[in-house]
């Protein structure tokens, strides 16, 4: 499936395509999004966010990926829905993934939230946490280096 890159050549059927019936459509149509550049890919990112929603989690994980496309300046605009994410055991890695792209100073307000992933069963999940709290700026992580500590014991 090719999505046009024109907005004059788009059409509402192509995006309705992410409301499809079939969840193999929307993972490729999500999929084809995340080819764009990140500014087109800005304009559809409410339709990406809806998704997220989605019964399918192999659906859900394609829309945090396409959201992880989005330039830092944009993705900050849908933190809060990614961030919800983490309770989605299925997705969470990809979530926390797609948090990595915020800016440091951005993600310190989430900092709290991937702290409790340290605790998660899932190796790659614990792993992606902390890769994601070490872009903290120093004196932020330093903030939260005991609780670290405390969960990595």
């Amino acid at each position: 499936m090719q999505l046009v890159n024109t907005a004059e050549k788009e059409t509402p059927m192509q995006w309705s395509l992410l409301e499809d019936f079939d969840p193999l459509v929307r993972y490729d149509t999500l999929d084809e999004l995340g080819k764009l550049e990140p500014a087109t890919l800005a304009q559809h990112a409410v339709a990406v966010v809806a998704r997220l929603e989605d019964s399918v989690d192999e659906v859900r994980k394609q829309a945090l990926k396409t959201l992880g496309k989005l330039e830092p300046t944009t993705l900050v605009q849908h933190a809060d829905a990614v961030l919800a994410m983490l309770e989605d055991c299925p997705v969470r890695y990809w979530a926390l993934d797609t948090l990595s792209k915020l800016e440091p100073a951005t993600l310190a307000q989430y900092a709290g939230a991937l702290l409790t992933k340290l605790e998660a069963s899932d190796s790659r999940v614990r792993s992606a946490a902390l890769e994601t709290l070490a872009r903290l700026e120093p004196a932020t992580l330093a903030e939260h280096a005991n609780a670290v500590l405390a969960r990595l014991q």
